[in-house]
């Protein structure tokens, strides 16, 4: 049997677990009141739930007897915040999101949630625990942390949660990749906070927290009824929130399904808030199980309750032994989707409560009895006992009952769909929604169409494509932004070029392509434009990088004015002014359509100062600023703020074209180089990831009423006047 009751014996143990929990929840707020008092209310005060924050498995049913009393604390006025940490369970795309917390009930009662998040499990290999480490990336520890940490800011943002980072080992903090992670997702964070993330969600998982304290230790059910039909639910691709029973009268008018994963031992109040939904109708409710079947007043149990409770023609089984759920002929076809949509590598759930193949659930979660219908029904266990029903509610509400719940996703889609929720994106897909935040995790690199539930401006801060990334300064700046999750196409006209650049650019990640084309050669340009685009579906930043230097249009100390070779005047020009020009032209087009972009341009000091001798390199970036204004402009006014156009003025920075002139072959300064630098108040040349913050700026969100800007990086230079 999976529940204490029936007998003196059994109603004592559940009583023991009631009074170990409320016990635990007494300590806690002694405390809490304690620190309060003693600092006249100046102190904020929290609760941390360690690994236990989360759906309980029931394989440590004391996890489960400490949710049990947590609406005790989240009542106390001394306790201002809770907390806890990812789950073990929860780590890796193969596994589940970690948002099984259930916030509403927090937010209800005016409390915040922190999530600790564990970092030394997913940068290091090895420590030792018997839980190993998550497989977001197998090849690369560092890389695959990344992308975890940007699916958990992510979440976090839109939940309002406040994230920290700790680890077991002391010096996890050193590592410089981990430092440079936790640093670019505070400044994500930080950028979210400032957009509204009211929850868009439409589904709601209801678990009884108070029945934790009725359920053997032996029993195994709970897990397939609340941590994996949570996962189950998740991969629905619609955001899904979790939500305690007793708070079921608070539901949003928003919520188009409710699904009531545990209520078998409610309290007697909130057995009567979920028949008053039942009353209610006007939206699907499915429930799970055998809803009130322990009266936890008396600790008698009552097999006819689920029936009486639904409307449904429900019993309790006589077969004890265990059984798998199957689908019937009708729903055969829909959980095939799934199988079809499973990308990934192998599941590590499969044997720890996934059902196997051709099964909809594990015969090791089978509940003892479990609740069963007579005739055809459109779920079943293999040895034919029915185990769903349905009929309607009023409103145009349906409910539907599930004896077990069925762990597939196809099958939930299914009836999300007929209760007329919006699904953002396909099969497998983990989705969190708010107003202005909407967080997407795939299963897999690929195309995916995302849809949203109305006609939005779609800003997505890491795509980007660079043309000049076989350069120096254009190169450095592409990694960067590989390296921080954007999708990096790597274009310029040599081949080689290109090659070389991918072959580091794959060091960092897997997410970049190459594209050969030259920046003067409009057809070549449209036919790289339109494969990129054929590939990635959107391009949403095109960073300028091309141009150069070309020594014959310079005049010499020693040269007449007049002596310029205006062939390489023109050279010079067309090679930076016009592969500014062309590459923003054929791109817009894109931009336009999207009602989206962003274009970076490479500008220079030479475009706003007389620099000696520099003739056509100085006409040509001036031209470069001023192209970037007027585009600026023309863009603003005919498509809308959703496009803009910027450009960083590097000051100087050693590069393959200026190196010689910079530098001598001792490395140090030449004479023009020390007189650069003697009027940069920096003192010295710039290094290239010294623009990376500048490009970043300009093709993120924190600049969206930026457009027609020149930015400079020079330490200085612009602002010195020498004296």
């Amino acid at each position: 049997m999976d529940f204490h009751g029936g007998s003196e014996t059994e109603n004592l143990t559940a009583a023991y677990n009631q009074f170990e929990s409320h016990l635990n929840a007494a300590v806690v707020n002694r405390f809490a009141r304690a620190v309060k008092e003693e600092t006249a209310g100046r102190s904020l005060v929290g609760c941390h739930y360690g690994c236990l924050f989360v759906l309980a498995d029931t394989i440590s049913q004391g996890r489960g007897r400490i949710m049990s009393s947590l609406t005790d604390v989240l009542d106390s006025p001394y306790i201002d915040f809770v907390a806890g940490v990812i789950a073990p369970k929860h780590w890796g795309l193969n596994s589940h999101d970690i948002y099984s917390v259930p916030f509403e009930a927090i937010g209800l009662r005016g409390k915040h949630y922190m999530l600790s998040n564990d970092h030394t499990f997913h940068v290091t290999p090895g420590v030792g625990l018997p839980w190993g480490n998550p497989v977001f990336d197998p090849d690369n520890v560092v890389r695959g942390d990344r992308y975890m940490q940007q699916r958990v800011i992510a979440n976090a943002a839109i939940h309002g949660v406040s994230p920290h980072w700790f680890g077991l080992r002391p010096t996890w903090w050193a590592s410089k990749p981990t430092a440079d992670t936790i640093a670019e997702m505070t400044e994500v964070f930080n950028r979210a906070a400032a957009l509204d993330a009211t929850s868009l969600d439409e589904v709601a998982l209801v678990v009884d927290h108070t029945g934790y304290d009725w359920l053997q230790d032996k029993a195994r059910f709970l897990r397939s009824n609340s941590l994996l039909l949570y996962r189950t639910l998740q991969r629905t691709g619609a955001p899904l929130s979790t939500w305690l029973l007793t708070d079921i009268d608070k539901l949003p008018s928003r919520i188009r399904m409710v699904v009531v994963g545990f209520a078998d031992a409610p309290r007697a109040e909130d057995l009567a808030k979920l028949r008053n939904l039942i009353a209610q109708g006007g939206r699907t409710i499915a429930v799970i199980g055998r809803p009130g079947l322990v009266d936890t007043r008396t600790g008698d149990w009552h097999p006819e309750a689920p029936a009486e409770l639904l409307g449904l023609p429900i019993r309790l089984s006589e077969d004890r032994e265990k059984a798998a759920l199957v689908a019937g002929p009708e729903q055969k076809g829909i959980a095939d989707r799934y199988r079809e949509a499973n990308y990934g590598s192998p599941d590590p759930w499969v044997g720890m409560g996934l059902p196997k193949e051709g099964f909809l659930s594990d015969r090791d979660l089978s509940p003892v009895p479990r609740a069963v219908v007579d005739g055809p029904s459109k779920l079943q266990f293999e040895n034919g006992e029915g185990a769903f029903a349905e009929r309607p509610l009023d409103g145009g509400g349906r409910l539907l009952w599930c004896s077990v719940p069925p762990l597939n996703s196809a099958i939930w889609r299914h009836w999300l769909e007929e209760a007329g929720v919006h699904f953002y994106a396909p099969l497998n897909y983990f989705v969190h929604a708010g107003k202005e935040l909407v967080s997407i995790t795939a299963p897999e690199t690929g195309k995916a169409v995302i849809r949203f539930p109305e006609a939005v401006r779609v800003k997505d801060l890491f795509d980007a494509s660079a043309t000049g990334a076989t350069g120096v300064l254009a190169g450095s700046a592409a990694r960067y932004l590989q390296a921080r999750g954007a999708r990096v196409v790597y274009l310029g006209r040599s081949e080689e070029k290109v090659a070389r650049a991918l072959e580091e650019a794959r060091r960092i990640s897997p997410d970049c392509e190459g594209a050969v084309a030259d920046v003067l050669d409009r057809a070549a340009l449209e036919t790289a434009r339109d494969e990129l685009l054929r590939r990635t579906g959107r391009i949403d930043v095109l960073i300028n990088g091309a141009g150069g230097h070309v020594p014959k249009s310079n005049v010499t100390p020693s040269e007449a004015v007049d002596a310029v070779d205006i062939g390489a005047f023109d050279e010079v020009i067309r090679l930076n002014l016009q592969g500014t020009v062309l590459p923003s032209l054929v791109f817009a087009k894109v931009f336009r359509q999207q009602s989206a972009g962003t274009v970076v341009n490479f500008s220079s000091m030479a475009a706003t100062l007389a620099i000696t001798r520099a003739l056509g390199y100085s006409a040509a970036k001036a031209g470069v600023e001023n192209f970037t204004r007027w585009l600026a402009v023309e863009l603003a006014l005919k498509y809308g703020e959703g496009l803009r156009v910027n450009a960083v003025a590097p000051g100087f920075f050693v590069t393959a074209q200026n190196r010689s002139l910079l530098l001598g072959g001792d490395g140090l300064p030449t004479p023009r180089g020390r007189q650069v630098i003697s009027r940069t108040p920096f003192g010295r040349f710039g290094h290239p990831e010294e623009l990376h913050g500048a490009i970043h700026y300009l093709i993120s969100d924190a600049s969206r009423f930026v457009t027609g800007t020149v930015l400079p990086v020079d330490g200085g230079f612009l602002a010195y006047s020498g004296v």
